[in-house]
């Protein structure tokens, strides 16, 4: 037995999926087995699942079913994602190896190329103005690519996951009943592969490029929904940025990030933290206060 520590719900792996010795062994015969060079681990961003770096690549170690917590549909999704975004063109880690180990628990894996740059919002404060919108521009044109209906992938589609979204109960009920609404019409709308989660941590600055990774959340939705992590997390609200990387501006730049927000499986979270940092407690009341503050900013009133 290579990995022999007990997991048994979130919690327990919250405590252990960071453990370098612990996942030492198991990491070693994976690497072995797909006749790929084994470096020592080192720690990386945390996430949800176990994530480290050995020398020029990195393995992703998915939650086992024991825990409760979905790795398998990760994997998959990851998987999928990532051999898309290769195919596409788009920049972002190569896979080198997958599959699953049997040991104490079946772990599923991903063993990918390392990109050796800074998250993007470690250096976001060193670009002006007008490298930031020109930057915003160009991640608009290349996402096009991966903005595109797919085939073979599965996951259960954004707006499916309006109705069950517990995070929504963090904020008066009114947003839930506005989120469903929102989420029953754009399920009539075209429905396209997005990463979903393009915050200052997954993405990367290398060469005047951003490298996109980390697609476990990956989805099927109308695009508009690909803007909400990009508009207020990694380009923090930048009127300009948002107006690049959309093409739109007044109400409707306004429209379209309140219904991003809205169908957003973290929505309730962004609001929580990004949209009342910079917004004020008002803008989390109820919808018509979080379209007021959206509409005032769009127009450039904050």
């Amino acid at each position: 037995m290579l990995y022999t520590r007990d997991l048994s719900g979130w919690e327990n792996w919250g405590r252990e999926f960071q453990n370098l010795q612990a996942f030492t062994p198991l990491a070693k015969e994976i690497y072995r087995k797909n006749q790929i060079p084994f470096e020592p681990l080192s720690p990386l961003t945390p996430g949800t699942n176990a994530v480290f770096r050995s020398g020029n690549t990195v393995i992703k170690i998915y939650t086992p079913i024991e825990t409760g917590l979905s790795g398998k549909d990760g994997f998959d999704i990851e998987l999928f994602s990532m051999r898309h975004a290769m195919k596409c063109g788009f920049s972002s880690p190569n896979v080198l190896a997958s599959g699953y180990i049997d040991d104490k628990y079946r772990f599923y894996y991903i063993i990918m190329e390392y990109i050796d740059a800074p998250e993007f919002q470690s250096v976001r404060a060193s670009f002006s103005k007008d490298e930031l919108i020109l930057l915003s521009k160009n991640f608009s044109e290349r996402l096009r690519c991966l903005n595109v209906p797919v085939k073979s992938f599965t996951p259960m589609d954004a707006c499916a996951q309006v109705i069950s979204n517990r995070r929504w109960d963090k904020l008066p009920k009114s947003f839930k009943e506005e989120a469903i609404s929102v989420a029953k019409c754009a399920k009539k709308e075209e429905q396209v592969y997005v990463h979903g989660d393009l915050n200052g941590d997954n993405v990367l600055y290398k060469d005047g490029e951003l490298f996109v990774i980390d697609f476990a959340d990956s989805n099927l939705a109308p695009a508009f929904l690909e803007s909400v992590c990009v508009t207020v997390d990694l380009f923090d609200l930048d009127l300009g940025c948002a107006q690049s990387f959309t093409a739109l501006s007044g109400l409707s730049l306004a429209h379209h990030l309140y219904r991003g927000l809205l169908l957003h499986a973290f929505g309730a979270e962004i609001i929580l933290q990004n949209i009342k940092k910079r917004f004020g407690d008002t803008a989390a009341q109820s919808p018509a206060h979080l379209l007021k503050a959206l509409e005032d900013w769009s127009n450039g009133r904050y």
